[in-house]
């Protein structure tokens, strides 16, 4: 769900922008080992009205999510809302996810 997430509404580019209730915003990061050097490694903040947040990692490479996306596209954090529950955040990011 998180790699359809950002092939459909995410980019390579660094930026500030609106799904629904969420606001995004992506920087470039450095890449980690064997990632390869003209690749361009993005960290996702995705942060929701509600309160929760994640962080998504994410590879570009010429335009395109680098395969194997399994392993260059993760979900690195999620982050609870006011209430401190890290579950509740993990079900409110999921079902925001799903609804896209």
């Amino acid at each position: 769900m998180t790699i359809d997430l950002i092939r459909r509404y995410l980019s390579d580019q660094d930026d500030i922008w609106t799904i629904g209730d969420a606001c995004i915003s992506a920087r470039r990061v450095s890449n980690r080992t064997s990632v390869p050097a003209d690749a361009v490694t993005k960290r996702l903040l995705i942060e929701s009205v509600e309160g929760w947040a994640i962080a998504v990692r994410a590879v570009w490479r010429a335009g395109s999510l680098l395969a194997p996306v399994a392993v260059h596209v993760q979900i690195e954090r999620y982050f609870p809302g006011d209430d401190g529950d890290l579950e509740a955040a993990r079900q409110r990011a999921n079902e925001f996810l799903r609804s896209l």
